[in-house]
C-alpha cells in the first residue's frame, strides 16, 4: 500500500522534481515539504521520527497510506544521489573511482548487494548508514529506504552503481526520463 502512495505522489511530482532536481543543496528538503503538503494522512511527518538508540530524525513517517485505510505505521528515509554526487553519498566514505568499482561488485544477477554490516548506522549522512539506522527500527510494521536518482552523470563509476544496487528483496523502480530522473524503493 505504501509503494502504490509513493508511486501515486512521485507521478503528481515528476514535472516540478525534474526542475528541483537542478537546485543543489535543496532537494530533499523540497521533496519532503512536498510531500507532507499532499499527504491525506494527517500523522504523516517529516523529520520527526527519532532514532532512539543512535540519535536523529528518519526523513518520513507516516500511519495511513490512504484515507479509507487502516493503520500502517510506516518510517522511511529520502536520498536524492545521482552519478555527479560525491561518493560518499553511497556508504560514507570518499573512494575513488577504482576503488569503488572494486568494493561494490555485481553479483551473478548483474546486481549489487552491500554488506551492510560493514557500514556504520552513525557514519553519517549516505544511503546505506539510513539502511542501517532503518534496520534499528522495531515500532513501525513498515520500513523504506526511497532512492531519487537523477540521470545526469548515470555513466560514472557511482551512477553504475546507483542503477544496480539491490538493498532489499522488495523493490520498485518508477522512471520518469521525461524529467530526467527515476525513483527506487525498497522494504527494509
Amino acid at each position: 500500500m505504501w509503494f502504490d502512495y509513493f508511486h501515486a505522489q512521485f507521478d503528481a511530482l515528476a514535472a516540478d522534481l525534474g526542475v528541483v532536481l537542478d537546485a543543489s543543496g535543496c532537494r530533499e528538503g523540497w521533496l519532503q515539504g512536498e510531500l507532507f503538503r499532499r499527504s491525506p494522512d494527517q500523522d504523516f511527518a517529516v523529520n520527526t521520527y527519532p532514532y532512539t538508540d543512535i540519535g536523529g530524525k528518519a526523513d518520513l513517517e507516516g500511519l495511513r497510506p490512504c484515507v479509507t485505510g487502516g493503520e500502517a505505521a510506516m518510517v522511511a528515509e529520502l536520498k536524492v544521489v545521482g552519478g555527479r554526487f560525491a561518493k560518499k553519498c553511497l556508504d560514507g566514505r570518499n573512494w575513488t573511482n577504482a576503488a569503488l568499482l572494486d568494493t561494490y561488485r555485481p553479483g551473478p544477477d548483474g546486481r549489487i548487494m552491500p554488506l551492510l554490516e560493514q557500514v556504520d548506522q552513525a557514519s553519517g549522512n549516505s544511503i546505506l548508514a539510513d539502511i542501517q539506522r532503518l534496520r534499528t527500527v522495531t515500532n513501525r510494521q513498515y520500513r523504506y529506504m526511497i532512492l531519487v536518482r537523477p540521470y545526469h552523470g548515470a555513466d560514472t563509476a557511482l551512477g553504475r552503481i546507483l542503477e544496480r544496487l539491490k538493498l532489499a528483496e522488495r523493490e520498485e523502480t518508477w522512471r520518469f526520463p521525461n524529467h530526467g530522473f527515476d525513483v527506487r524503493m525498497w522494504a527494509i
